[in-house]
């Protein structure tokens, strides 16, 4: 049965399914505060947590230059909100789509 069909009939989907559950962690993590724990690497990938829940988002994807621009200047310890959507295939893995600098220390 779809999404579609499960809507119209009142039902709710699983988590994971659909709509996200919380933002933080499923879908999608939408101008959580975090923190930079790992600086970007080589292959532009980076590590933040977020500063309520402590999870861990491996940011491996940007949505413009200027994105991976800003988080290429960041240092450990930087405080950061943005917007991250989960990279389809992979298990833990983000695209940073927003970012904003909100205590670089």
């Amino acid at each position: 049965m779809s999404r579609a069909d499960r809507t119209e009939r009142g039902e709710q989907g699983t988590p994971g399914e659909g709509e996200p559950t919380r933002s933080s962690t499923v879908g999608g993590w939408n101008h959580t505060k975090a923190s930079v724990v790992a600086e970007q690497n080589a292959h532009g990938g980076m590590t933040l947590r977020d500063c309520e829940t402590s999870a861990a988002y491996p940011v491996v994807e940007y949505a413009s230059p200027s994105v991976r621009g800003t988080a290429r200047s960041l240092e450990r310890g930087t405080v950061v909100e943005g917007r991250l959507v989960r990279v389809g295939c992979r298990a833990n893995a983000w695209r940073m789509l927003e970012l904003t600098v909100v205590d670089d220390r």
